[in-house]
């Protein structure tokens, strides 16, 4: 019997802060964009450029 795969998204609120900073990969991104439109997602954290910010 194969197990049924369940995606269970990170959830937050809206006031933890305007710096708050999420670790996720481009499989979850899709869910993030899906449960909260209104945030700019900008490295995840499989992302080549990871370190691009670093700069």
């Amino acid at each position: 019997m194969e197990c049924a795969k369940t995606i269970h998204p990170y959830l937050f609120t809206i006031d933890a802060g305007p710096n708050l900073k999420l670790l996720f990969t481009h499989k979850t991104e899709e869910i993030i964009k899906q449960f909260f439109p209104e945030i700019t997602v900008i490295n995840p954290l499989d992302s080549p450029d990871l370190w691009s910010n670093k700069k």
